[in-house]
């Protein structure tokens, strides 16, 4: 839903990438950088913030 905040995080490692507003075409559009992953898959999640 617009205007919906949501939260993103790097799983495994739960690393906190932020929380972002649902524009008003129901999308989420954001640039994040990390450093000093562990090797292996990683998966973003977005949940409800």
């Amino acid at each position: 839903m617009p205007g919906t905040l949501v939260k993103v995080t790097l799983e495994p490692d739960g690393i906190d990438l932020g929380t972002y507003t649902v524009g008003p075409d129901g999308t989420v559009t954001t640039r994040f950088a990390t450093t000093n992953l562990t090797a292996g898959t990683h998966t973003v999640r977005w949940t409800p913030a």
